[in-house]
């Protein structure tokens, strides 16, 4: 017996973080969006460091994360001004 799938969740979990993101930059003041930013980044922190590890750097999902943390990084600190 095979345990059941979930297979259309997946893709919107991944996203979440990311359309909250974007709807922060859009809607918020600085200090959501600061506070967005530091939620979103650390989720793809502890993705990221999960995926090195798992997979022992042999799989680019880290890397991308890792990129994607920079753009969280840099959005975040320049929407100061």
């Amino acid at each position: 017996m095979q345990p059941p799938t979930d297979e259309g969740s997946s893709k919107s979990r991944c996203s979440t973080p990311l359309a909250a993101l974007i709807a922060a930059a859009l809607w918020f003041e600085q200090d959501a969006r600061l506070a967005t930013g530091l939620l979103v980044g650390s989720s793809y922190l502890y993705g990221a460091l999960g995926n090195l590890w798992g997979t022992r750097g042999r799989h680019p999902g880290w890397m991308l994360m890792a990129a994607a943390l920079i753009l969280i990084a840099f959005a975040v600190g320049k929407s100061g001004g």
